[in-house]
């Protein structure tokens, strides 16, 4: 009986005790009661937003995207800078017509050549400043012209080999001196030249749809072949070898995405040539007088 009631205060005294030794719970704060940002004590919340890019612009200041133009064919760069921020690099193409006078001289061609028709056509490639009225032009071309004789005259050619077929066979002779007269002379040549370019009216920016005046000048040097008619046998040919100088004038007039061209050329050239051997001066001094048309990119 003592045990049984011994058992009963000692459980009774452990259930107090763990009553009065448990941990309360942990009870959250109202919502009402949360500090707001700006506090003391509260760093606040930073806004998200989305990192800024650079749109592409195109050339007439509209970024691409607006524009409707493929950035790769809108080429995007900042306004005002050119190629390599340096300048535009302006492309042409073009043809010329006209005449080759004979300036005379010391040979026979000088003295027996009258003036002849002349055709030129090549290419062209412009290096403008950062400011577009001036630049640095590279010509490539290919020229052919015609010489007509006024007159006739004879030169010697010297160890002439004639050849004839007698009874079917072949008889070599030598002539020691062997007169030929002139009747046509032909010269076909490619030139390259390095020159500038001035822009007094206007400028080479297409954009403003205006028309435009320029000068410029070239000179370079002549390398092709001649071809000499003559009335005792039928031709001669020769390497012709030479230089150039010109002055040009143009006017041109933006027509859609190119640039029509039309002016005048005055060209000097000389060329050298043995096409009658060496002991007859065969050298050529021409005034070329052509007409332009053309069109640049």
């Amino acid at each position: 009986m003592k045990n049984s009631l011994y058992l009963s205060i000692l459980a009774v005294t452990c259930l107090g005790l763990g009553t009065l030794n448990a941990q309360q719970p942990t009870m959250l704060p109202p919502v009402n009661s949360i500090p707001a940002v700006g506090s003391p004590g509260v760093l606040p919340t930073m806004p998200f937003s989305p990192p800024a890019t650079t749109a592409a612009v195109t050339d007439q200041g509209m970024p691409a995207s607006q524009s409707g133009i493929n950035e790769y064919l809108a080429y995007p760069r900042p306004p005002g800078a050119g190629l390599g921020n340096s300048g535009l690099i302006g492309s042409e193409a073009y043809f010329r017509s006209g005449y080759s006078f004979n300036l005379g001289g010391t040979g026979i061609f000088g003295r027996v050549l009258d003036a002849g028709p002349m055709f030129q056509g090549g290419v062209r490639s412009i290096f403008f400043q950062p400011l577009p009225n001036m630049g640095w032009t590279i010509d490539a071309g290919l020229t052919t012209v015609w010489y007509k004789a006024r007159r006739n005259e004879t030169a010697d050619i010297r160890n002439f080999v004639s050849t004839r077929t007698i009874l079917g066979q072949t008889v070599t002779n030598i002539i020691p001196q062997f007169p030929v007269t002139p009747s046509s002379l032909n010269q076909t040549s490619v030139h390259l030249a390095l020159g500038q370019e001035y822009y007094f009216h206007g400028d080479a920016d297409p954009a403003d749809g205006d028309w435009k005046w320029r000068a410029g000048w070239d000179a370079g040097g002549i390398w092709g072949s001649s071809r000499l008619v003559l009335r005792e046998i039928r031709h001669k040919t020769d390497m012709i070898g030479g230089g150039m100088a010109a002055v040009h004038s143009d006017l041109e007039m933006p027509y859609g995405h190119c640039i029509l061209q039309a002016g005048v050329r005055l060209e000097y050239s000389y060329t050298w040539s043995t096409i009658l051997q060496s002991q007859n001066d065969t050298n050529l001094m021409s005034l070329n007088l052509m007409f332009t048309t053309g069109v640049r990119f």
